[in-house]
């Protein structure tokens, strides 16, 4: 099958929008110039040529800029500031297409709405269906946003004097025309001729206009506002909206969004987490969920206090996904080999009879039962040479397993290892704790481009595409050292998480406890958070005070319906072990309740 390609030849015989057409005929000008000053920088040959589908895309940008459509453009930023989207809605033929683009997997998603909010997929591209031109519009705009990275100087002085030639009723047909050649050509370079100019590109994964066509946004993402801007740059978002604040999300909600089909087998489906479907999902846990699907991350580091849901959302992005969740956690005598394959005395020695092994007929009738005799799982789209290949190493790995019960010591793979074997969320908690420096470098290799391990039987494990690692880590407390530098670099993203606030306490503490007294809850907050802060300014040190204090309080106060005597226990003992301190926050943080 041919590739599908947004500059194809079929697209430069489409008609050249007016009021070019009118212009081209009145200055005798053809579709291509050979004029110096008409070509791009970065046109090493001696023409350009005016692309319709290009300059129709121009057109409507210019006409959202100058608010004389009802199109809209602006970008969605993370936590961190970084951008996570680039959003637009483009009016067509009575439609208008919502677009969001990726600039890290360089993807887009898409979907054409109706007057009645009717979604549809967009068109493919193709000569019966769409010149391209909505996902040319993206684009344009991509390369007009100054402060991002993919802005280009070149495209935006042309782009502003089209723009302003469109504003003042085109006043200077030819110097409009020159600047319609120069987009279209800067256009073309940049998405077509990427190898020659590397810091210069427009990055498009080009395998959407070959597959599927590009991906469709979900009304659910839209009206959950999953992709909506906090930034609008011009016009007002219909579809899209404009996120005033993040939304709360239950975990059934964006599974619907966020669920994968990945392939796991069938003896790890009870390792997926089943935590309740109503829970709410936090904004950490969607910004990692969307950097998972909409990027090739798949390694992150989370740090925090205790009690800020690091582990709590790795196992919400595990049932999310539909994945199995492994976990290991680490302690100060955790060594390399606890990290990857441990050694222990077998004291369940025993002898086995001969491995029960499947018949060549039943391989070939059922090589998917075949394989699962000896305890594997095969992809029901696999090929026989496929199937055979698995066979012979379930085969031999069923016979390691016969020689490990029969030895005096067995090999037990740590839960990394037996989660890099398949799509799946890998915790490695508490990472910081370990004492020996350097030990975590033993997964170096697992983690950085190779993607595998040898194991000290000489078995090589190479990471599955969709494993996903998380450590998590108080990198604060006392007992934690600093984490390896060399490990630090090979994570794809490094979240740093702040305190709860107040609001948040107040919510997650309602949603596990079922305690309603939402007043008292949200003075009960607040008050915790200053008693975090007075031990940390008035004795220079930090007691524990997480979130898991501020539920055992509450729980405390439900039994015994008193919210001084409640603190004292679960509160007060953590903060301080000295009586003189805890009296100064008694004083100073609880008197506030003494009426209650």
């Amino acid at each position: 099958m041919a590739q599908i390609k947004l500059f194809d030849t079929w697209t430069y015989a489409k008609e050249i929008p007016e009021p070019f057409s009118k212009f081209m005929k009145e200055l005798k000008i053809r579709k291509t110039t050979f004029e110096a000053g008409w070509l791009s920088q970065y046109n090493d040959g001696k023409q350009a040529t005016l692309h319709p589908a290009t300059l129709y895309a121009v057109l409507a940008v210019a006409k959202i800029y100058l608010r004389q459509s009802s199109g809209a453009i602006g970008i969605q930023r993370g936590n961190n500031g970084l951008l996570n989207f680039y959003c637009m809605e483009y009016p067509k033929g009575g439609d208008t297409y919502a677009l969001i683009y990726n600039p890290i997997s360089a993807r887009m998603h898409g979907s054409v709405v109706s007057d009645q909010k009717e979604f549809l997929a967009l068109p493919a591209v193709s000569q019966k269906e769409s010149d391209g031109q909505e996902i040319l519009a993206m684009l344009v705009y991509v390369s007009l946003e100054k402060e991002e990275a993919f802005y280009n100087l070149e495209f935006a002085q042309n782009f502003v004097t089209l723009a302003k030639e469109m504003q003042d009723g085109w006043p200077d047909p030819k110097n409009a025309l020159k600047a319609a050649f120069l987009c279209c050509d800067n256009l073309y370079r940049r998405m077509e001729n990427v190898s020659a100019y590397p810091n210069e590109e427009i990055p498009f994964d080009k395998s959407q206009l070959d597959q599927d066509g590009i991906e469709m946004l979900s009304p659910l993402a839209v009206r959950s506002q999953l992709y909506a801007p906090n930034t609008a740059i011009k016009g007002k978002f219909e579809i899209l909206g404009e996120e005033e604040k993040a939304r709360s999300w239950t975990l059934k909600e964006l599974k619907e969004v966020y669920g994968q089909n990945w392939d796991v087998p069938s003896q790890y489906r009870n390792k997926i987490p089943a935590l309740p479907e109503d829970m709410r999902v936090g904004e950490y846990a969607q910004d990692i969920l969307s950097a998972i699907v909409e990027s090739p991350f798949r390694k992150f580091m989370v740090t925090g206090d205790a009690g800020t849901g690091k582990t709590t959302d790795a196992q919400i992005i595990a049932q999310i996904l539909g994945v199995p969740y492994f976990a290991l956690n680490c302690g100060p005598d955790t060594d390399e080999n606890k990290l990857v394959v441990s050694i222990y005395p077998n004291s369940r020695k025993q002898f086995r009879e001969k491995i029960e092994m499947p018949t060549l007929k039943e391989f070939v009738n059922a090589p998917g039962k075949a394989v699962e005799k000896l305890g594997g799982y095969l992809n029901e789209n696999a090929t026989q040479s496929e199937a055979f290949r698995t066979l012979l190493e379930r085969a031999a790995q069923a016979g390691y397993q016969k020689a490990k019960a029969e030895g005096n010591y067995v090999m037990q793979e740590s839960e990394i290892i037996t989660g890099c074997r398949m799509p799946a969320v890998i915790e490695i908690m508490e990472a910081s704790l370990i004492t020996e420096p350097g030990t975590l470098g033993a997964l170096n290799r697992l983690l950085d481009d190779s993607k595998q391990i040898d194991l000290i039987y000489g078995e090589t494990i190479v990471r599955d595409p969709n494993a996903i690692i998380f450590i998590t880590t108080n990198l604060n407390y006392v007992a934690n050292r600093e984490m390896d530098f060399s490990v630090i670099s090979r994570m794809n993203k490094v979240q740093h998480r702040k305190p709860l606030t107040a609001e948040e306490l107040v919510d997650r503490v309602m949603y596990r406890t079922g305690c309603r007294e939402k007043d008292m809850l949200r003075k009960m907050a607040e008050m915790f958070i200053k008693m975090g802060e007075l031990m940390k300014t008035e004795f220079g040190k930090k007691g524990v005070c997480g979130y898991r204090e501020f539920e055992n309080w509450t729980i405390e106060y439900m039994r015994l319906n008193n919210v001084i005597k409640a603190a004292e226990d679960t509160v007060l003992a953590k903060l301080s072990a000295d009586e003189e301190d805890r009296a100064l926050i008694r004083a100073s943080c609880m008197s506030l309740f003494q009426a209650a």
